[in-house]
């Protein structure tokens, strides 16, 4: 799009006329263009006089907070390529590590922008050279890319094949097949809408498709023709109980509602069910029946003691969760898991304890691959049930309805633009917590979440509810669920050794590492790595583990004495079943992707001037010149205490273990940028024992439930956050969803 601009408006907005030009009385012209970046779209607004820049500045509110974010910012600060006095003709957008999505979306834009400056508005692109182009791509998985084969006509894309999914979830990878590829195609757009719960994936398959395009000669950016959306409402009636959020909770509150005899609809915004429940390895369930999940016959502390597990749950949220809440884990968790395994087809192994903690009560889903065709297989059974049950996918709640203070149903928006209004007598919120809003995690925790769960899970009726319906929270402030740390920026360069390119990440992760705040404090022991991912948080947005040349020349030489399981385990290199059963194969692709203790890092070298280049690894010659780098000026301190206390082998401060204290020093400091990756959020809405919402009166909200991690809250503590028995998460998911499928479907018989 492009405006004329007076240079008196230029001025009035602020900017900056160049040296020769102010005494002119021509006009400047303004230019926008937009690009799907990784959450939606980002847009550029330049200022052009006579081919040189007077401004450029980017928007993307839906970016990811410190990652596309900092794209965005660096390209308004001019450290992208793009600066005020620049002839527009030569100009090009430079890429941010870490953010490549984002960064792909301003150099599209850019381009359309120069273009336009020039007044090439002709929809006639660039003619390519046909033929047949592979790309190597990075998508969900931090560390294990992918490889997208591209066909291309001369004015055409043809075909699109993931060729090797490399790291990516095969169920996630087949949506964008299934979903993203054909609309490509069909519309001959890369400005279709990524799908919901494979944003990244179909980041990874777009950036294919652009990087094919430009190797073949043409301009990638001439390929975002704008996609036409319906403008259809829909309005679906009669239904008893609308389920919203198909994932763990809401299969689990579809097939009770279905059970006891309800109509139900359910609609998922992803295109696929099962949500982030298809991605954790299983529920908290205590004292089951069913044959096939018992421990081995004598097996220490089994069956749990109900009323002294219960007495340290509330001792270890400091009082703060609800007793009838517990309760419910107590007492209805166990035949919960019986009721999937006999009533709806589930499979999972038997108990076992988790991590550090002596009870028994944790349980994986059998077969990891086909967990999503799990819960496909016992919705469309509950389906056959009433011909009224159904189940939409990329289908967004967005509004809960009601009427004179009663619930009476949800709109909901399609992928494809149609407007859904969907009655029903009650509604269920399984929408996943709030993780994928880095404004209200913000708002909520104190600091932004880096996800390792699922982006559509972004709050939007947790909202609702609370702005419109006057809907309580409960522990809300509630830290996420997280099991790994790793560098804020993920390394990805095939110059380096495949499994090493995780190497930073395991020294955030390291228990003999000192791990500091963002102004150079402690902010926890560290003994475990699980304390220092459980804690991050407390940090702030980020944390800085510091180490010494001593550090990285050893690490060069004899490798990592020490390597966090969970990192192997996140990217899928090592199968989860392997750390209980040695005997479980790995794939040999898998092999090398794995970081292990004792091998040297030789290129240790490379992998710090990498970091360097992406902001995650900073170097100094003194304590000092670091500590004036990072900007924590507690850092020098810091240090001197943590050393003492290395030599002494004490730890007044934090009572870190012995062996753990090592002292930080040598001819070079190194700080490395680490933060917690979460699962999901554990606040949300307040709920009594039958799961209803609660306004903030107390007052139950006739015909609301929510249920999983949109109320978890009511289960731990804002002081403590999540406590890692072994699955409480997925454990209250389907525990509370089916409590909450009874409960709504009672209501809507009344």
């Amino acid at each position: 799009m492009k405006k004329l601009v007076s240079l008196s408006m230029a001025a009035a907005l602020g900017v900056s006329i160049l040296q020769g030009c102010g005494s002119k009385t021509g006009s400047a012209e303004e230019f926008t263009a937009s690009s799907k970046g990784f959450g939606g779209d980002v847009t550029i607004t330049a200022i052009v006089e006579n081919g040189k820049i007077l401004s450029a500045t980017a928007e993307g509110k839906s970016e990811t907070e410190g990652k596309g974010s900092l794209a965005i910012d660096s390209f308004n600060k001019g450290e992208l390529g793009v600066k005020s006095g620049n002839d527009i003709s030569s100009s090009s957008v430079d890429s941010v590590s870490g953010a490549t999505v984002t960064s792909s979306a301003l150099q599209t834009a850019w381009k359309s922008i120069i273009r336009q400056a020039a007044g090439n508005t002709e929809s006639k692109k660039t003619t390519m050279k046909e033929g047949t182009y592979t790309e190597t791509v990075y998508g969900n998985n931090y560390s294990r890319p992918s490889e997208v084969t591209v066909t291309l006509g001369e004015d055409s894309i043809e075909d699109i094949q993931v060729t090797d999914i490399g790291g990516e979830t095969q169920e996630i990878i087949q949506t964008v097949i299934d979903n993203l590829i054909p609309r490509i195609k069909s519309n001959q757009s890369l400005a279709v809408d990524s799908i919901t719960g494979a944003t990244a994936s179909s980041g990874g398959v777009k950036t294919a498709v652009k990087n094919a395009i430009d190797e073949a000669g043409g301009d990638s950016s001439e390929w975002y023709d704008e996609i036409q959306y319906k403008s259809d409402i829909v309005e679906l009636d009669g239904y008893d109980t609308v389920v919203v959020g198909l994932g763990g909770t809401g299969v689990s509150a579809f097939l009770s509602a279905s059970d006891a005899g309800a109509s139900v609809i359910g609609v998922e915004a992803a295109a696929k069910v099962g949500g982030t429940s298809a991605v954790v390895g299983g529920p908290m369930a205590i004292n089951p029946k069913d044959p096939s999940v018992q421990p081995e016959s004598g097996t220490e502390g089994y069956p749990i003691d109900t009323d002294a597990f219960e007495k340290q749950w509330i001792k270890d949220t400091n009082g703060d969760a609800k007793e009838k809440c517990i309760d419910i884990m107590m007492n209805d968790s166990g035949s919960t898991l019986d009721w999937m395994i006999e009533d709806h087809g589930f499979s999972f192994t038997p108990l076992s304890s988790f991590m550090m903690y002596p009870y028994i009560l944790y349980s994986e889903y059998d077969i990891q691959n086909i967990i999503t065709q799990q819960y496909v297989n016992a919705l469309d059974k509950a389906c056959k049930k009433n011909e009224k049950n159904q189940y939409l996918t990329e289908v967004k709640a967005e509004k809960i309805l009601s009427e004179n203070g009663k619930i009476t149903g949800i709109e909901a928006k399609g992928a494809d633009g149609t407007i859904y209004k969907i009655h029903a007598k009650s509604v269920i919120l399984a929408t996943g917590g709030f993780g994928g809003n880095a404004e209200l995690t913000k708002k909520y925790t104190g600091t932004k979440m880096n996800l390792y769960g699922m982006y559509q899970n972004d709050g939007t009726m947790l909202a609702y509810a609370v702005e419109n319906l006057n809907a309580d929270t409960y522990n809300i402030g509630t830290a996420g669920i997280t099991h790994l740390a790793r560098t804020t920026v993920d390394l990805r360069d095939s110059s380096v050794t495949p499994s090493h390119q995780k190497t930073l990440d395991a020294i955030v992760d390291s228990t003999d590492v000192l791990h500091v705040d963002e102004k150079g404090n402690r902010f926890t022991q560290g003994d475990r790595a699980e304390d220092i991912t459980e804690n991050a948080h407390k940090a702030g947005d980020y944390f800085w583990s510091i180490v010494s040349d001593e550090y990285m020349n050893d690490i060069k030489e004899n490798g990592l004495n020490q390597v966090y399981m969970m990192l192997n385990v996140q990217d899928d290199s090592l199968p989860m079943m392997a750390m209980i059963d040695p005997s479980v194969e790995i794939p040999e692709e898998n092999a090398k992707y794995i970081l292990k203790e004792n091998d040297p890092i030789t290129d240790i070298d490379k992998i710090i001037s990498i970091g360097e280049e992406m902001g995650i690894v900073v170097e100094a010659d003194s304590l000092e010149e670091l500590a004036k780098k990072i900007g924590a000026a507690d850092l020098k301190e810091t240090v001197e205490k943590y050393n003492s206390y290395a030599k002494d082998g004490n730890d007044p401060e934090f009572n870190k273990a012995k062996e753990n204290l090592k002292e930080v020093s040598g001819k070079k400091y190194y700080a490395i940028k680490g933060t917690g990756y979460s699962y999901s959020t554990c606040g949300g809405l307040n709920v009594n024992e039958n799961i209803e919402v609660l306004d903030k009166d107390g007052n139950v909200i006739p015909g609301l439930y929510a249920a999983g991690t949109d109320s978890m809250g009511v289960l731990l503590s804002e002081t403590t956050g999540y406590i890692d028995y072994g699955g409480i998460d997925h454990g209250w998911c389907l525990t509370s969803g089916k409590i909450a499928g009874e409960k709504a479907a009672k209501y809507a018989s009344k």
